[in-house]
């Protein structure tokens, strides 16, 4: 008796483990591939979003002229209106870049003297030690793909995103960027343009939805690094166009770094 009852106990339990077991699993739901055309859209929004913007940045630099922290204040109006003012451990001005409409300046307060050059390169240059287009430089710190790019990116898909590549006519330059999918984000940016080159990974990747916003660029070359923490960055509706002019003061001395090469 107890023979049986344990065999028909045995029985429901090896019944019940195969119901189990043959139970079939609901199909898993991919998310729907995202479409270039798509991405395109959110990339315009971005420009338009970010066309102007101000942002509090920490900065770690290791380059031909040593190791350097430094904060920094950038405003921005893209494409050609950039102030990036640095500023050492207790608060005090170490240097301040400004571009207006293609002319830069580099105030060296320690120095009493400003700076002044053709190309923005030259003066980020001479004092940060990198040949970084000042220009480029502004979109890369919003995570936007500049508006003159996008209707003449040539995008492939690469699972499990894409990359898209960008050259302008008549010149050796090159742009790569690669994005992740699902969610759409920016991924990171591989640049080449000559004397200079550059790779942008954005950590965490920046999703494209306009409003989303870099935490952490790290920028590298064969002869630098530089690291940037975004602690505030927010788009604004535009700034006094004398921010972006160096500031005139008594005792201060002008030299053109391109007369003295």
């Amino acid at each position: 008796m107890k023979t049986s009852r344990f065999h028909a106990v045995l029985l429901g339990l090896i019944m019940l483990c195969c119901l189990s077991c043959g139970k079939p699993k609901p199909p898993e739901v991919l998310p729907r591939p995202v479409s270039f055309d798509e991405n395109l859209g959110k990339l315009e929004a971005r420009a338009a979003h970010w066309r102007s913007y101000q942002a509090k940045l920490r900065i770690r630099l290791e380059g031909a002229k040593g190791k350097m922290r430094f904060q920094a204040i950038v405003l921005a109006v893209l494409p050609d209106q950039l102030r990036l003012e640095a500023f050492n451990l207790v608060g005090q001005t170490v240097a301040l870049f400004t571009m207006n409409n293609g002319k830069p300046a580099l105030s060296i307060p320690s120095e009493k003297m400003i700076f002044t050059a053709e190309r923005p390169e030259t003066l980020i240059e001479y004092f940060f030690g990198m040949p970084l287009p000042a220009g480029v430089f502004a979109y890369d710190l919003a995570a936007v793909v500049p508006p003159e790019q996008l209707d003449k990116l040539s995008p492939r898909r690469e699972a499990p995103g894409w990359k898209a590549d960008f050259s302008p006519e008549g010149s050796d330059a090159s742009f790569l960027w690669e994005f992740e999918d699902n969610p759409p984000a920016l991924k990171s940016l591989a640049a080449r343009d000559g004397l200079w080159d550059r790779r942008i990974t954005y950590d965490p990747a920046v999703e494209l939805e306009p409003q989303n916003a870099p935490r952490k660029l790290r920028l590298e070359s064969a002869q630098w690094r530089m690291e940037i923490t975004v602690e505030q960055i927010m788009p604004t509706s535009g700034f006094d166009a004398s921010v972006f002019v160096p500031p005139v003061q008594e005792g201060v001395r002008t030299v053109d770094l391109d007369s003295i090469k």
